[in-house]
Formats: C-alpha cells, structure tokens, sequence
C-alpha cells in the first residue's frame, strides 16, 4: 500500500513489489508514516479529510520534501504548474504564515488527480515552511480562494521526526544505492 504510494509520489524512481510489507512502520496519532529501502523513501499520510489526501514523502536519495493532495473528485483538474496557497493557522484560527507555492497538477489520466509541491529542506524558506508544518495546528490549501484542502495537524511535528527517522533507516540499509535516482 505505501509503496503504491511512493510510486505516485516519485513516478518512474521505484520498481518494487507493491504487495511487500514496509520495512519502516510507525504510527503516530493519526498519522502513518513507512518506508522501504527498495522503494527508496519513505511516505507520512493522514486519512482523508473533506476528501483530500495528503501525503508527505522523502527520498533516501533526495533532500526534498514532496507534499501531495489528491481528490477523485478533482476530475478536471489539468497536468502542469498551478498556484496553490498553503495558510498555517494556531489554535485560535489566527493565521500565522501564509505561502503560496509553485505545485504541479496530476490528471487522472496521468495517474491523478494529484497536486504536488517540493520543499528543499537545506533552503531557509524550506526549513521555515517545514517548521510551521510542525508547529500549527491546522493548514489549508486553496487555489485562490477556493479551499482544496484543510487538514488539522496534530501530531505533525512527530511525525515529520519520523519521516527523517525513517529516511536515516533506509539510507543505513545494505540495500541502499545513493546513485540510484
């Protein structure tokens, strides 16, 4: 199942049997986090919420941070760069960061519907959208104004902690082929 995933994520970087268990596993509330050194990377979901999903990946090979949202509904939405705004909120709803973030649309017949974006974790910019993923208490993603995704993150700083772990596993696998992708 989390390959199928990671294979979503990262098209064409992974050639693995779909049916394997995970060599990484670990739940953190209601996140589920794991990772497999043949798939090379590692994948955090949450369920869906509102009928968005949301996945966080990472390559063991990569220092990016994928996000994706999917939505069988989203049947229209096209392949190519879109606009997407992510808005952190605290507890109390105020908003504390607003991004707005260069993603690329999935259609369905490209394997969609799916939106991503990366995060290149060693940038400031990164490593400060990443600490407000772990820090807030919801996130919401629109395309202008229009809400595609609100999802509450509880559990989100442990979790992100647990991607890396999970990153740090595969890459001390005998397995692991930093020159692979």
């Amino acid at each position: 199942m989390f390959v199928t995933a990671i294979a979503l994520l990262f098209a064409g970087s992974a050639h693995v049997d779909v049916a394997a268990p995970a060599a990484f596993h670990r739940t953190i509330g209601e996140w589920t986090i794991a990772g497999d050194p043949k798939a090379d990377g590692c994948v955090a979901r949450r369920p869906e919420m509102g009928g968005t999903q949301l996945m966080i990946a990472l390559l063991a090979s990569q220092e990016t941070v994928r996000f994706t949202l999917s939505n069988d509904a989203w049947s229209q939405l096209p392949d190519g760069p879109i606009e997407v705004t992510g808005i952190f909120l605290s507890p109390t709803d105020d908003v504390t960061d607003y991004w707005s973030l260069s993603s690329i649309g999935i259609s369905q017949s490209n394997g969609g519907p799916a939106i991503y974006f990366d995060i290149w974790r060693a940038k400031n910019d990164g490593a400060s959208f990443i600490d407000q993923f772990k820090r807030a208490s919801t996130v919401v993603f629109s395309k202008g104004t229009v809400p595609i995704g609100k999802f509450d993150l509880s559990g989100s700083g442990a979790a992100m902690s647990a991607l890396i772990d999970c990153r740090d596993f595969i890459r001390s696998d005998p397995n692991f082929d930093p020159f692979a992708h």
